[in-house]
């Protein structure tokens, strides 16, 4: 009898562990389109699994952690306005979870940065903080480094 609430007690154990691991409902990829001119754009994509959002980078206090963008300063870099945001499936309004309006991306959440190389061969890096929820859960924010040789 001993043996065999032992191996409940290990599957169990397994089984919880297992279940627990690290959600990551976000996949990032970071590529560059020329512009002309030396001047190009990173763009940044998020695709996100059913059922799960991000958000905005225009959020007010006291809800989820908006998406930021990080820039590693670059001499040899000028950012050029402000990051674009816009995505597959977008919603606005008021989030109930949050009780607060809000703009989240579901399915491809899409964000572009305008730069312009001023010298010679170089990198644009950085990263990106964000946070993703669904209906019942919100997961902590993580973020996601990048690093783009020109």
């Amino acid at each position: 009898m001993k043996k065999i609430i032992f191996c409940v007690i290990i599957f169990l154990t397994l089984h919880f562990s297992a279940s627990a691991q690290d959600l990551n409902p976000a996949k990032w990829t970071f590529t560059i389109e020329d512009a002309g001119k030396n001047e190009y754009y990173l763009v940044c994509t998020a695709s996100l699994e059913k059922g799960w959002w991000t958000y905005s980078q225009f959020i007010k206090d006291g809800g989820p952690i908006p998406t930021s963008f990080h820039f590693t300063e670059n001499p040899n870099i000028e950012l050029i306005g402000v990051l674009s945001e816009n995505g597959t499936k977008v919603k606005e309004g008021i989030e109930p979870m949050f009780d607060m309006f809000l703009k989240e991306f579901g399915e491809t959440a899409i964000f572009k940065q305008k730069f312009k190389v001023l010298h010679g061969k170089t990198s644009i890096e950085g990263y990106v903080e964000y946070m993703c929820c669904d209906d019942m859960q919100c997961l902590p924010p993580k973020e996601v480094k990048f690093k783009i040789g020109l």
